[in-house]
């Protein structure tokens, strides 16, 4: 059975627009894939990101998530706080199922961009000041 919620963020650009309707299946995390986009409560917020990778923290199975959008991943959650995998999305009269295999590229493409912000802080930081010549 599908559900559908709308998007109200701009979190999941270019993927997902603001009034973008998702159309979603109960899933449990281990029949998530990289790249999928779920559906999780994060307090009483409804968000849908990206779904990067699981975890173990302290004994207990997190997911990790990050908006397409958003520089940095997402902390990570409990699976109790899943609710689902979107598997279609509407913008207006069109409505389209959800690839996995594009969920994948986008999904590297955003850990790529990730990586590379990280990369460019740290070497940023350990850069020496320009001496100034007296």
């Amino acid at each position: 059975m599908h559900s559908e919620c709308p998007v109200s963020s701009s979190s999941m650009i270019p993927a997902l627009l603001p009034g973008d309707r998702l159309q979603w299946v109960e899933t449990s995390p281990a029949d998530l894939r990289f790249g999928d986009i779920v559906l999780y409560l994060r307090g009483h917020v409804l968000v849908a990101h990206r779904f990067l990778f699981k975890r173990r923290k302290g004994g207990r199975t997190m997911l990790v998530c990050q908006g397409d959008a958003l520089p940095y991943p997402d902390r990570p959650l409990a699976r109790e706080a899943l609710l689902g995998r979107c598997v279609a999305v509407s913008r207006g009269e069109k409505t389209w199922a959800v690839n996995r295999f594009s969920n994948i590229t986008i999904a590297f493409l955003t850990m790529a961009k990730t990586l590379l912000r990280r990369l460019f802080t740290i070497v940023r930081s350990r850069r020496e000041p320009d001496a100034n010549p007296s």
